[in-house]
């Protein structure tokens, strides 16, 4: 679990907090380079707290399904870190701490627990933020990674937006 959280969050956190990046050349090359300034940017980094978009397409449907929210993430030097997600629509959250989650849907109040290694192992178990265990090579191997553009956020920080899109 905490390769979970430490390699995989690198690559969800840091499209946010990259700053300083160059223009790249090609894709593959420009991909490379942004994953290398996330793992560089996400060993320095202290916490986290960013805005998220989740959109899941259905290509049988032709209809998207669309989430947003608020995430948080810090992490613990020699300890798991520790991770939050606020979602508004529909409205629920997600708190992990030493490999316990706790998924809160008020409407219904409700609260599931659990064991987040025993969440990973279950083949019925799909997250939206599966990528965030995997390292680099395993990120290349598993999605299509398109540099969607760059934008400057407030302080004057630049970032750089990117899909992933399942290769399966």
């Amino acid at each position: 679990m905490r390769n979970y959280f430490r390699m995989g969050l690198m690559t969800f956190a840091l499209v946010f907090v990259c700053g300083g990046l160059a223009a790249v050349e090609t894709h593959a090359q420009g991909t490379n380079e942004v994953l290398n300034l996330m793992e560089k940017h996400y060993n320095a980094l202290k916490s986290l707290r960013t805005n998220i978009t989740y959109v899941k397409y259905d290509s049988v449907l032709k209809d998207n399904d669309k989430r947003e929210g608020k995430a948080i993430y810090l992490p613990q030097k020699g300890k798991n870190a520790l991770f939050r997600i606020d979602w508004k629509s529909p409205e629920e959250s997600i708190a992990v701490i030493d490999k316990q989650y706790v998924l809160y849907q008020p409407k219904l109040r409700v609260a599931h627990t659990g064991s987040t290694d025993k969440a990973q192992k279950s083949s019925s178990v799909s997250s939206p933020l599966a990528f965030l265990n995997m390292s680099k090579a395993q990120l290349k191997a598993n999605y299509t990674i398109i540099k969607i553009g760059e934008e400057t956020v407030s302080g004057g920080t630049r970032t750089i937006h990117l899909e992933l899109t399942p290769k399966t």
